[in-house]
């Protein structure tokens, strides 16, 4: 039992005492960087292309959401916040 709970720590702290070294290499600054505005992009290509627009009610669920989510971003340049309010208003507007 002990050797697990050492394997099992030592798994969870060794790759935190590289963090440091990772963290200040440009290149992942970079990406960092560029992140959030890629995944709103893959989110908003799958969002239209899996959309149902043959009904009005979905099409401007959808179009209200991605305007609240990419207005929400713009303006508080949250990731978190802009992505959770997209999806509870299109939840709301189309199941609600």
């Amino acid at each position: 039992m002990a050797v697990a709970a050492v394997v099992t720590f030592g798994l969870r702290f060794v790759p935190m005492m590289g963090m440091r070294a990772v963290a200040a290499n440009p290149y992942v600054l970079a990406i960092g960087k560029m992140l959030p505005g890629g995944i709103m992009v893959i989110l908003v290509a799958y969002s239209i292309q899996h959309g149902n627009f043959t009904e009005t009610r979905n099409t401007l669920a959808l179009a209200a959401a991605l305007v609240a989510t990419i207005g929400l971003y713009l303006w508080r340049k949250n990731v978190l916040i802009a992505l959770v309010t997209g999806v509870l208003l299109y939840g709301a507007l189309t199941f609600g």
